[in-house]
């Protein structure tokens, strides 16, 4: 999620993995632009990742109850996929 890449990586990469992880980024748009520019041109990307989980829901419900006083509410959504929300 850096704002600054490499000039030694910078576009040396034909081809970008991604399995199970991608979901756990939090600023996923920074993320797809550097792995953009890591890429070669044609290069290719395969990112495989949870859009939605129950276990997002069980994360909420924890953090609502009276007893949870150490997972603020609003910290919670940190763990949640960005694309659980669409």
């Amino acid at each position: 999620m850096c704002k600054d890449i490499s000039n030694y990586i910078y576009e040396k990469f034909d081809h970008i993995f991604s399995f199970y992880c991608f979901h756990w980024i939090l600023d996923q748009r920074q993320a797809i632009k550097n792995i953009f520019d890591l890429l070669k041109s044609g290069g290719d990307i395969l990112l495989t990742f949870v859009a939605t989980c129950p276990i997002y829901n069980i994360y909420e419900l924890m953090a609502s109850k009276p007893w949870s006083f150490f997972v603020k509410y609003g910290d919670v959504h940190i763990a949640i996929s960005q694309l659980q929300r669409f």
